[in-house]
């Protein structure tokens, strides 16, 4: 990649492990995989240094390539001794003008001998805290832990561009689980964070407080918390996930139904799953437009 100038950040348990006063030494942080961020315009040119390296794409079928590619915000290589390395082209589902911003604010740093840019603690954070929310009861200790150190070093003036992130698009949820959890199951809510807590919790809307009680009361693990927390956000105005719409949401991308379902998107299964959940939206719309038609009438009104 340093040959053919293109530049990588690091971020998540590889970033977090080379910030100072978060771990004593990055060994301390076991990594499952390498998380690394690239420009999109970059992802060619990425993905074919990744295989002439002996990295090949987990996905034979072309649809779930193109998912990830157009889609998705990541694309995942594997290599038979290296293990796991997910391009990331897009922090989950922040719009790409903060992503930029967050590569132009990230910090130098050493990691395995070459320097590279680390995102700044407030991204960084920001980011882990979306993650969490997006895959509770995985790695819930590992993460916190890493939350717990960020959250440790952060200043006054990262807090408040925590908060102004957060805010600015709708990701308040994300963050207070986040330090919830952090106060709540280890005890651990530095002095410095209380005030931007209660400023993103007056902004929470009543969904996202439901959601976030019910999570509480769950300990916060359970990889089925995810969804209702989802489901929260986005109907008090958070984004979806890339660039997609929410019809497109609904109807799904050809690759992210195949790697759902483990079917090729040649094949008969997967056109019969095409027609049964076209079956499945139709009777949805029709139920929502009789009760709609419904309310209406016992309104007086025509639909």
């Amino acid at each position: 990649l340093a040959t053919a100038g293109i530049s990588v950040w690091v971020f998540k348990g590889c970033g977090v492990a080379h910030l100072p006063e978060v771990y004593p030494e990055p060994e301390y942080r076991r990594l499952g995989d390498l998380d690394l961020l690239v420009r999109p315009q970059d992802m060619p040119a990425v993905l074919r240094a990744a295989e002439s390296a002996g990295f090949h794409f987990p996905h034979s079928d072309p649809e779930v390539r193109n998912f990830f590619l157009k889609e998705s915000y990541e694309t995942a290589t594997v290599h038979p001794q290296h293990g796991l390395v997910e391009w990331h082209h897009a922090l989950y589902r922040m719009p790409d003008a903060w992503t930029d911003r967050a590569r132009n604010r990230a910090v130098p740093c050493t990691v395995f001998g070459r320097p590279l840019r680390i995102l700044s603690p407030p991204d960084l954070f920001l980011a882990l805290a979306i993650h969490l929310v997006g895959s509770l009861g995985k790695m819930l200790w590992a993460w916190l832990w890493d939350l717990r150190g960020l959250a440790r070093r952060m200043r006054r003036e990262d807090w408040e561009s925590l908060v102004n992130d957060a805010l600015e698009h709708r990701e308040q949820l994300s963050v207070c689980l986040a330090l919830h959890a952090l106060r709540d199951l280890w005890h651990v809510l530095p002095t410095a964070a209380a005030a931007p807590l209660a400023s993103m919790e007056s902004r929470l809307s009543m969904l996202e407080r439901r959601a976030l009680g019910v999570a509480a009361a769950r300990g916060y693990a359970g990889t089925a918390l995810s969804e209702p927390l989802a489901v929260a956000r986005r109907l008090s105005g958070g984004r979806s996930r890339g660039n997609r719409s929410w019809l497109r949401g609904l109807w799904g991308h050809p690759g992210e139904v195949c790697m759902d379902l483990g079917v090729r998107s040649d094949g008969r299964f997967f056109w019969l799953h095409r027609c049964r959940h076209s079956v499945r939206l139709a009777g949805l719309a029709l139920g929502y437009g009789q009760a709609r038609a419904s309310r209406h009438r016992s309104r007086g009104r025509t639909p």
